[in-house]
């Protein structure tokens, strides 16, 4: 009989050890945290929302979203918003996926969506992609605010909603999943508690919330009520809707056309923003060692053509140099040079700047392009001969660094420290079993 007991606890340890979800290291938040410079001219932002699979048990988005996601890693923008449902029911093997699918981008900031929330797995998604709620500081005169708009009671919702809302004088961006407006019969108001009303409520009453993004119906549609833009984006992948028939009081909507959205944020608290279709690409290739052409052929979501932001990294004499600018619809090239051991960049592009970390993260050296413009030009009044340099091979197609942000207690550390204290238990209790069943033997 003591046999027995001692093999069912022992079995029962050993399921408990295999049950311990194990991660996958860092959750995509923290991973891809990267410090943000404070004194960039403005930010490139890329926003995307509804990217779950047609079938939601099926483990992988659509094609469609792999597109949106690498033209995305092209585009190497600063940071990368979610607005929801990026998976078909919240299994921990689509989180895996999807998890994956962000690596290599750098600020990866999502919401939950409907689709994501099985209860019983938040603590996986908390794990692999990120917090339930949170707020960012990082863009200097912005907090990006981030809510579970499924959360229950309501109360628990509101909770959330006053944390990332706290007090601060930085201009907001509030995310959360389903909409409040426009109204697209697929509301936050079906979840039937009145949230909805409390929610305009807080908004309304806080000058300092500029826009609100939202997902859950998949399309795209803008409105604006008050001092706040409410734009619903939910085109990443997901099946498009084509109703309502009529979006009441919208100032754009498009039904039908898979997109992301643009963001470009600067420190003054203005912002601009506008969906881009997923036809057309976005190519860069190396002319040779320190040139490159950026092809774009993209068009928005109405099909008329646009300018795509590009933040290209290079490696130049042990430095690491960042060119941000506007790619023309058409063709734009980029060039660098080394005088006196001062790297100068050169494009056509009509909007453009470059930085160079340093070893203050939230501090950069930034040229603006008439600040590259004109140092090219003292510079070249001041040389007779150009010194002959070799530089190092640069990295001209969008790459990112290795996060540096602040580390945290990654879920997995915790984890496995549980995991080996089990085993030693488990270790522990085998090993005092033997004995005893030989001491009953004798």
């Amino acid at each position: 009989m003591f046999r027995r007991y001692m093999l069912i606890a022992t079995l029962i340890l050993m399921i408990m050890i295999i049950c311990i979800p194990v991660g996958i290291g860092e959750n995509i938040f923290e991973e891809s945290r990267v410090p943000i410079p404070d004194n960039l001219p403005w930010y490139p932002i890329i926003v995307f929302g509804d990217n779950r699979p047609p079938n939601v048990q099926d483990l992988y988005p659509p094609p469609v979203y792999y597109d949106i996601i690498n033209e995305t890693k092209v585009i190497n923008p600063i940071a990368v918003i979610g607005t929801g449902d990026h998976t078909g029911v919240g299994k921990e093997e689509q989180m895996d996926v999807f998890a994956e699918s962000l690596r290599g981008l750098e600020n990866a900031w999502m919401a939950l969506g409907n689709h994501d929330l099985n209860y019983r797995k938040l603590g996986y998604w908390k794990n692999v992609i990120g917090p339930e709620y949170y707020y960012v500081d990082d863009i200097p005169g912005w907090r990006i605010s981030v809510v579970n708009s499924d959360r229950y009671p309501k109360d628990r919702f509101l909770e959330q909603v006053y944390y990332v809302l706290n007090t601060t004088d930085r201009s907001i961006i509030f995310v959360f999943h389903r909409p409040l407006y426009p109204y697209v019969r697929h509301n936050i108001n079906e979840l039937g508690d009145g949230r909805e009303h409390d929610l305009e409520v807080i908004i309304s009453n806080r000058s300092n919330i500029k826009l609100v993004i939202q997902g859950h119906w998949h399309g795209y549609a803008v409105a604006k009520k008050g001092h706040v833009e409410y734009i619903v984006t939910g085109g990443a992948g997901a099946p498009l809707y084509d109703w309502p028939a009529v979006v009441r009081n919208a100032t754009d909507v498009v039904k039908g056309k898979y997109h992301y959205i643009v963001l470009i944020l600067y420190p003054n608290g203005t912002y601009e923003y506008y969906p881009i279709s997923v036809t057309g690409e976005i190519v860069i290739k190396e002319l040779n060692e320190t040139a490159s052409i950026i092809l774009n052929n993209k068009t928005d979501i109405h099909g008329d053509p646009v300018n795509i932001p590009i933040r290209l990294k290079y490696e130049i004499n042990g430095k690491t140099y960042y060119i941000v600018l506007m790619a023309n619809n058409g063709a734009t090239i980029v060039n660098y040079k080394v005088i006196q051991n001062t790297v100068l960049f050169y494009t056509n592009s009509t909007k453009w700047y470059i930085y160079s970390p340093t070893t203050d993260p939230d501090v950069a050296k930034v040229y603006t392009d008439t600040e590259m413009l004109e140092l090219w030009r003292s510079l070249l009044t001041t040389t007779t001969e150009t010194p002959t340099e070799t530089s190092p091979t640069t990295t001209t197609s969008p790459t990112t660094t290795t996060p540096s942000g602040t580390p945290t207690t990654s879920p997995v550390s915790d984890n496995t420290m549980i995991i080996i204290g089990a085993l030693i238990l488990v270790i522990i209790i085998v090993s005092v079993s033997i004995v005893l069943i030989k001491k009953r033997g004798r």
